[in-house]
Order: structure tokens, then sequence, then C-alpha cells
């Protein structure tokens, strides 16, 4: 397969590095320490940057489907459980893989950019971004371990696909580490994610003395020592787009269109200016015919307004539909038939030309589905909210307030 890329900036063990792809394949052409102030910045461009682990979170989710749209709905809920989706308007920070498909259930890793940690790019903007465990071959069904900007990674992988990473609080192999280790890998094992493991994996030489048993011997698994490979592109590319390249496209498709409403202003000027006084003088005309006109018809005619907004005051008493029991039913139907789970309503308040409903629901996006529903059925009221109260018992409190449209208020 051909390199989509010649150039990957992504970090070293203690800098950042530029990779470039020469006749002998990928080879580092520019390094920059941290402790002389390196950062992705220090490169004029790359192809591809590679994220640190320590400015993302991996989240493996076992979605009971294979359809894509539930798989993406599980993910997201998983996300906003654990308060990790993130709320940017623009860009994308959240990167689902498919880790294994099985009859009834499929196994996905959400990868999520921490948005709270920007990091600098390249003085010219990548054309594609990856998490950097994606930029390696790993070894399938193992733990690998390198370093990364002076902290240890931990990758778990299922197959050839890195299912978990996560870097340690420790900068080397330690019996710290190795803690750390077996309490990263005890929920996946609860959760039936890690597959049968064959070998631990070291890129790098940073080992307390000693600890390398103590790692083999609490997973029971042989571990070997390999240098770090060179990076390569992923088969698939992330859907990755941090939030800075999103704002800089905004800021210049801004920037064309006010070149393109300049221009065409420009254009126009001279032609406004020759045309607005005659189109001044030509409105003004008619504007006077026409209140002649009103001022005639207004004796013969001005009891219709009147009478139109009468027959619109009784519309509640002549079309079935906007009956106050219709109202209540399409209201309350969808909850006594449970459409929305763990949604219930507290209070029903119907009131002149105001629906107002109060209820509560867990988890938040039930009730928020709820009130769409009520907007897409009750098209005869504009609603308002929801109004979010205080949490009851682990409960969201709502309220939600329709006003009936083409309320007359005179007659």
């Amino acid at each position: 397969m051909p390199e989509l890329s010649t150039t990957i900036c992504l970090p070293g063990e203690e800098a950042w590095e530029l990779w470039k792809q020469g006749p002998a394949g990928m080879s580092i052409a520019q390094s920059v320490r941290l402790d002389e102030g390196g950062s992705p910045a220090a490169f004029k461009s790359a192809d591809c940057f590679g994220y640190p682990v320590i400015s993302s979170y991996a989240v493996p989710v076992w979605a009971a489907s294979g359809d894509p749209e539930i798989i993406d709905g599980v993910v997201q809920m998983q996300l906003e459980k654990n308060n990790l989706f993130p709320n940017n308007a623009v860009g994308q920070l959240v990167d689902t893989r498919i880790i294994e498909r099985m009859e009834s259930q499929t196994l996905v890793t959400a990868t999520v950019l921490d948005d709270k940690s920007e990091l600098p790019l390249t003085q010219t903007a990548p054309a594609s971004f990856e998490i950097s465990p994606a930029l390696f071959y790993l070894p399938d069904n193992s733990i690998v371990l390198w370093k990364e900007l002076g902290r240890l990674i931990f990758c778990l992988t299922r197959g050839e696909h890195p299912l978990y990473f996560h870097a340690l609080s420790d900068s080397e192999l330690s019996p710290a580490a190795v803690s750390e280790i077996e309490s990263l890998l005890m929920p996946l094992y609860l959760q039936d994610m890690v597959p049968e493991l064959e070998s631990i994996v070291l890129w790098t030489d940073a080992v307390v003395p000693g600890a390398e048993q103590a790692l083999a011997d609490s997973l029971h698994l042989p571990v070997h020592r390999q240098p770090k490979p060179a990076p390569t592109l992923p088969r698939t590319p992330s859907a990755f787009e941090p939030v800075s390249v999103a704002m800089g496209k905004i800021r210049a498709a801004k920037l064309r269109r006010i070149r393109n409403y300049a221009v065409v202003a420009v254009a126009a000027y001279a032609a406004v200016i020759l045309g607005f006084v005659g189109w001044y003088w030509w409105q003004d005309r008619q504007v006077d015919t026409l209140r002649k006109s009103v001022a005639a018809l207004r004796g013969s005619v001005g009891f219709v307004e009147p009478a139109l907004r009468q027959w619109t005051a009784t519309e509640p008493l002549r079309e079935k539909d906007l009956y106050p029991i219709e109202s209540l039913r399409a209201t309350l139907e969808p909850l006594s038939v449970r459409q929305f789970l763990g949604v219930k309503a507290t209070s029903v308040r119907l009131e002149g030309q105001t629906l107002e409903i109060k209820g509560e629901g867990q988890p938040q996006n039930m009730p928020i589905q709820y009130c769409n529903f009520l907007k897409t059925t009750l098209k005869n009221y504009d609603w308002t909210g929801p109004t979010w109260g205080p949490q009851r018992n682990n409960l969201f409190t709502f309220t939600f307030t329709g006003k009936r449209k083409g309320t007359v208020n005179d007659t």
C-alpha cells in the first residue's frame, strides 16, 4: 500500500520528533527535546500529526448490536456517563474504531482528544491527525509499553488493534507501574475485553531493576524487549479534527465570503446610487396611492378584520385536534406506553392557552427526546424549554411550556 504522507510529527521519549519518508523507509528528520522548549510548533510542517497518549482518553465499549447508528449512540452515552464527551461546537474530537464484531455484539474503542490540553501544531496545519498508538504496527494480543514525552505508556491490543491505552504515572517501569498496570487491567477483565494475551513487549529501556520480572510474574506472561519501530500511517484514517484547525477553516471561509461580498458591493454600489433617487420617488407615489385606496375602502370593509379575529378565537371549539383533552392525550400517551423509558410527568397544567408539563427522568437525554417529541407532535403550540430544575434522587427534573399558536388577546 503506498504511503499517503511523507512526514509524521509525533512524540518521542523525551522530545518531539519529525519523521520523514526516505528511500530506506521512515527516519527521524528533526528532533526537539522538551527541556529545550520543544513542541510541534518547532517544525515547519507535517502531513500527519500524532497526538500523545497523555492528551487523550481510550474508552472500550461493548455494544449489543452491529448497527452503526446504535453503536454510535451507545458510545456517546458511555462517554457522557463518564463525563468525557466533548462539548465543542466545532471540530471532531472523538474517533470510534471497531475492534471486533460478533453475531450479537460489537467491541469498539472510542478515542477522545482532551479539549482542555490543546497542543500547539506545526506552523502549517497538518492534513490528518492520529493518536500515537495508531501510528505503529502493534504486536497481536499483547501488552506494549513504551515511553512518550517522559511518561511510560501502557497499551493493550486485541488482535492487531489498540483496545486500550493509558499514560502511567511513572516515567519508567517500576513496582508502582506494575501495580498501576494491574489496576488498569482489572476492569477490562471484568468486562471480558482482554483477549488471551501472548506476551508483554517493551519498546523502552526505562526499567527499574527487578520490575521487568515482577511484571512477568504478576501477569504470567513472557516479556520481550524490542526496539521501537518507525511510525507508519494507519490503513483507515481517523476522523479527528482539532478545534484550532476547525476554527481556522471557519475563519478562512468567512474571509472568502467577506472578500466576495466586498467585490459584489463595489460592483453594485454605483448602480444603487444611480437608481436610488428614482426608486424612492416611485415608491413614494405608490404609498400615496395605496393610502388613498385604504381610506376609500375602510368604510365598506372595516368589519372584516374583527370578524376574522373572532373566527380564529373559536378554532379550539371547532377543530377536534385542538380540544384540550386531545392535547392532554397526546402529551401523556407516550409516557403511559413507556415510549420514553425513565421519564414520567409529575404535573400537567392546562390553563387558558398555556400547557405546562413538569416531570423527571434519567438519563438526561430521555427527557430531551420527550420534549423534542412534543415539539413535533403538538405543532399547534409554541414550546419553550426544557427548563432544568434541581436533581432529586439522581433524577433530572424539567419544565416544558407550550403556548397555543394564534392566541387572540383582543376581539
